[in-house]
């Protein structure tokens, strides 16, 4: 009887600890699909000089300095290219052309016309120092 009693006890000590040792709640797997579906809402499809890539971010501020980054590189004289990833092809073709010297305006612009569907390629010309920004949806 100790036996079973000390065997039960050691049992249930072990299945609590391997439980309190998990990295995730194993209850609730609905919360996962929501943080990957908002995670994947906020990415976007980028190429820089025909290389494609893709990046994802959690908040704007992270978006914000990335699209920052994409105007530096630009600005190095590469032809950036930037498109949602959610972006559904249009028939129609609309373009709308940006010319700003602020990175940071550029960056803005890019951003917005991103969001409302737009694929924006960026290029900057060194002799002028102004960065040309075309929207087409």
């Amino acid at each position: 009887m100790k036996k079973t009693t000390t065997t039960l006890a050691l049992l249930a000590v072990l299945s609590l600890a391997n439980t309190s040792c998990q990295k995730e709640n194993m209850g609730n797997p609905s919360t996962r699909e929501t943080t990957e579906q908002a995670y994947a809402e906020n990415s976007i499809v980028y190429s820089i000089d025909g290389q494609t890539y893709t990046a994802s971010f959690r908040t704007s501020e992270e978006r914000e300095a990335f699209f920052l980054q994409l105007m530096a590189i630009a600005r190095q004289g590469h032809v950036v290219n930037i498109r949602s990833s959610q972006r559904t092809q249009s028939l129609a073709k609309e373009k709308v052309t940006y010319e700003t010297s602020d990175p940071e305006d550029a960056t803005k612009w890019c951003m917005k016309m991103e969001d409302l569907g737009y694929e924006v390629t960026v290029t900057f010309n060194e002799n002028t120092g102004v960065y040309t920004c075309i929207a087409i949806k």
